[in-house]
């Protein structure tokens, strides 16, 4: 049983320090940079996993939205604050074409 606590406690701290690859060609832009870009629409990404495994969450469900941007044919996000919620952990954002 201490093993298995073990693991997963150690499990979770890798997970925990997770961040989200940028896609070459794709860059994050506050709102302010993008005024004279193309707005290509909105990206939503959802992962499943929340609370103590967030920061995987985030990054899985912003790589769905960064293949989103790409199929919409953007270099830019702009993100949305993200929500955290019993059940999944969801991203928001826009795509542009800067």
């Amino acid at each position: 049983m201490r093993y298995t606590l073990l693991v997963l406690i150690f499990a979770m701290q890798g997970c925990a320090t997770t961040t989200t690859k940028i896609p070459e060609g794709m860059r994050v832009a506050p709102e302010s940079a993008v005024s004279s870009c193309e707005f290509k629409g909105d990206i939503h990404g959802t992962s499943m996993f929340y609370g103590v495994l967030v920061e995987s969450a985030l990054a899985k469900a912003r790589q769905q939205a960064f293949t989103q941007a790409k199929e919409l044919g953007a270099n830019t996000v702009v993100w949305q604050p993200f929500q955290t919620q019993s059940g999944s952990t969801t991203v928001h954002g826009n795509a542009y074409k800067c």
